[in-house]
């Protein structure tokens, strides 16, 4: 294994995890400003 590969795989995640978090953040800001979609994710109608 070497160091390139390893720091390769280590920004890939590092990536997937600012992602992951980012993309929470955005859902819990949208569900903030709209009360409406807040009521509604409790439900689920669709599914």
């Amino acid at each position: 294994m070497s160091e390139t590969m390893l720091l390769g795989v280590a920004i890939g995640v590092f990536v997937m995890l600012i992602i992951g978090i980012a993309l929470t953040i955005y859902e819990f800001h949208r569900a903030g400003s709209e009360p409406v979609k807040k009521s509604d994710k409790g439900q689920r109608p669709e599914r």
